[in-house]
């Protein structure tokens, strides 16, 4: 399962924890009605004198105890899922604040397709003496305002430079962070700005996506791997 399904199956656990909340409230403020209700009838026969009225007023006493333990029960039972709603929340940022789980998910099937892509092409490469990918956003294409504005979906993928297509990608983005502006940058047209935390996301993604390749990395003894963002070059020793 991936962090983008774990993250739907969350809110939606998350949406029956809320309804579980509002029906137990519910329940209790019944409960709270009935026992002010019980309360003050026992306050009344507490007034008065006659075995009749003390008969009564410990009848509803034994019902106020029974009322006690179900409003007991209720509470204990509101706390446990709040306790869930609070477990929930913090899965739910964890996965959220910080992208290394998503890296540790989605890096390694990109390092070993793109390796698998090297070891197929491996003679083609090598007779050009230099193969280069760029590491390159998966982009839409958007229309604002009636112009059309090409703008990142969050993906990053490894791209073959000469035959115009991508490796390998990643996949489920599921962050919510806004990732780019439309403004005015350098000139005094409308382009796309990449937001700040996006900027980051990416530093971030392509070390993480080195640090791996070159630790997975098989074809020393035929290509030199060097990576200077946002370029991959092997060349043939």
């Amino acid at each position: 399962m991936s962090i983008k399904e774990e993250l739907i199956n969350l809110a939606s656990s998350r949406k029956d924890l809320d309804n579980q909340v509002s029906l137990i409230n519910s329940v209790l403020m019944g409960l709270y009605e009935q026992k002010e209700s019980l309360d003050q009838k026992i306050r009344e026969f507490g007034k008065r004198n006659s075995a009749l009225a003390k008969k009564l007023c410990d009848a509803e006493k034994i019902k106020l105890q029974d009322l006690l333990e179900q409003i007991a029960q209720k509470e204990k039972e509101l706390e446990r899922v709040l306790n869930a709603i609070e477990k929930n929340v913090k899965a739910i940022e964890k996965r959220e604040e910080s992208p290394t789980l998503y890296f540790q998910e989605q890096i390694p099937r990109m390092v070993s397709e793109f390796l698998k892509s090297v070891k197929a092409h491996e003679e083609e490469f090598g007779s050009n003496l230099k193969k280069v990918f760029a590491i390159k956003d998966v982009t839409k294409a958007r229309r604002i305002n009636e112009e059309e504005f090409i703008v990142p979906t969050g993906d990053i993928g490894i791209y073959d430079i000469a035959n115009n297509v991508m490796i390998t990608q990643t996949e489920d983005f599921y962050f919510t962070e806004s990732l780019y502006t439309i403004g005015i940058k350098f000139s005094c047209v409308l382009e796309v700005i990449n937001s700040p935390w996006y900027q980051e996301y990416r530093k971030k993604f392509v070390s993480y996506f080195s640090k791996e390749l070159q630790k997975a990395y098989p074809f020393s003894d035929t290509f030199k791997l060097t990576i200077k963002s946002p370029k991959i070059t092997l060349e043939l020793v």
